[in-house]
């Protein structure tokens, strides 16, 4: 079996033609983990859509010089527009839930501010949080092949993202509900999930996912974690109206 050309994310654009220097971590995880050699190919994809078929041309200590060989326009992105709503939650459940949810072909991902929620970010902390968040879901679009990476939106509270959408069908995860995704025939190409923290939804909240049109669904019979609801929902999802087969 071949081996598969290495992916890396460079954020600026890029053109046929163009040459330019990897810098920094990515230059380090090129010679020192893929070994790379002047002549080597590499995928190179900045999120914009599609990726650039590039060359080595000069490996340095600091520094990795390619020259952009082609463009390839291929899409791997859903038909169906996954936007999650997720209770912040503790430790690396969370960099769990971004990791895989952005395997899975999430659009996008809005840390959620709950009442019961037992994490509280503002200031600087919350700017750590949200850069690492970021660089969890560029690692996962480089692992699974995925040119464009999900929205990392700003956390809201529940009710404020309740209001801010506009998707075709909405969802909230609800262990007692007496439905399933499977249950709902419509077609959608745009889904809101909606999914509590480790302590839950309060009254008021569920009142206002009931206001908003928030169809109540569970994924079983079993009580799921926090981090392994999501990654379960959107793979259903992604089977019943996206492109899981």
């Amino acid at each position: 079996m071949p081996m598969r050309i290495p992916r890396i994310f460079e954020p600026d654009v890029i053109e046929p033609g163009l040459q330019f220097n990897v810098t920094n971590s990515n230059a380090h995880y090129m010679r020192t983990v893929l070994r790379i050699s002047t002549g080597d190919k590499i995928i190179v994809f900045n999120g914009f859509g599609g990726e650039y078929i590039c060359e080595t041309i000069d490996v340095k200590k600091n520094f990795v010089r390619v020259e952009v060989r082609s463009f390839d326009s291929i899409e791997r992105e859903s038909q169906l527009g996954i936007h999650l709503g997720i209770g912040i939650s503790r430790g690396e459940r969370m960099d769990l839930i971004v990791q895989k949810t952005t395997e899975l072909g999430v659009s996008t991902i809005t840390p959620l501010l709950t009442r019961r929620s037992e994490v509280r970010l503002s200031g600087a902390r919350l700017e750590k949080k949200m850069s690492h968040w970021q660089k969890i879901a560029i690692a996962a679009c480089q692992q699974s092949l995925r040119n464009r990476i999900p929205k990392l939106a700003n956390p809201v509270t529940v009710n404020d993202w309740i209001t801010s959408l506009n998707a075709q069908v909405r969802f909230v995860l609800d262990p007692r509900a007496q439905k399933t995704v499977s249950t709902f025939t419509k077609t959608a190409n745009s889904v809101s999930l909606l999914v509590g923290p480790e302590g839950g939804f309060d009254e008021e909240e569920i009142k206002n996912t009931e206001l908003a049109n928030f169809h109540k669904i569970k994924l079983g019979p079993r009580i799921l974690r926090t981090e392994t609801a999501p990654i379960v929902a959107i793979s259903i999802l992604q089977s019943i109206w996206g492109d899981i087969k």
